[in-house]
């Protein structure tokens, strides 16, 4: 069973907000190392909210209004 949850990361020098798409398997967990519009890289002590689920995302981002990149969250309307 895959299952996929989001991270939500802030730039480190912007008041800027990209999402990471994360995998859930039974083997464990594999999150990519891109942002979804692959401008900025994961880095662990920047991430605001991690293993979000699509709805929750969603909801994150529509709080977060234009500090969150709009290329990452077309992806969730998609």
């Amino acid at each position: 069973m895959n299952e996929t949850v989001y991270a939500l990361q802030k730039m480190s020098d912007k008041d800027e907000y990209h999402l990471f798409i994360c995998s859930i398997t039974s083997k464990g967990s594999i999150l990519e190392k891109r942002s979804i519009c692959n401008k900025i890289d994961y880095n662990e002590n920047h991430v605001v909210l991690s293993y979000l689920r699509e709805d929750l995302a969603r909801q994150k981002c529509a709080n977060g209004g234009r500090a969150i990149c709009h290329k990452c969250v077309t992806h969730l309307y998609k």
